[in-house]
């Protein structure tokens, strides 16, 4: 790998650490209620936007990036202004991954969740004392907003453009 390489996955990585560090609050991959139709949903959302869709751009941002390395004899400022905007910004493309899951989610929240605790099928997950189940979020626990879900899908949209412009301008 070159130098642009490296730091995009790196920072790729780090970046990646830093949305799934979000995801227990909205439990996208509930594995144990798959079977209920909501639920599934959401995992089938997750999965294509947490691990389809990062490997596939992954793989594609390795390749468009690819590329001799440079002597470090050779190194100037703009080599290095170039190499962050060629390898950084990519990799923000993780953060355009999760505000478009989030704002698909927020704009059909009953698609993916149940309104409340009490609408929950298995009673099993439901918040409850004593319960040894981690309860199932609602869209009341959430507090989702279709207003959010747009913003969101716009701001994921502006990730991702920012994230493949950026390597093919420089």
């Amino acid at each position: 790998m070159n130098e642009t390489q490296t730091v995009f996955a790196l920072f790729f990585a780090v970046f990646w650490g830093a949305t799934a560090n979000v995801q227990p609050r909205w439990k996208a991959f509930q594995w144990p209620l798959v079977h209920l139709p909501r639920i599934r949903r959401r995992v089938l959302l997750s999965v294509f936007f947490f691990n389809v869709l990062p490997l596939l751009f992954f793989g594609l941002a390795l390749w468009v990036l690819r590329g001799p390395a440079t002597d470090s004899a050779d190194w100037t400022v703009w080599q290095g202004t170039k190499l962050i905007l060629r390898g950084v910004i990519p990799a923000i493309a993780v953060f355009g991954f999760y505000r478009l899951w989030l704002g698909i989610v927020e704009c059909a929240s009953d698609t993916f969740y149940y309104e409340d605790q009490d609408s929950i099928p298995d009673p099993r997950y439901r918040k409850k004392p004593g319960s040894v189940h981690i309860p199932e979020p609602t869209i009341e626990d959430l507090n989702i907003t279709p207003y959010a879900g747009r913003a969101n899908i716009a701001f994921g949209v502006g990730y991702m453009i920012l994230a493949v412009v950026m390597p093919l301008t420089f």
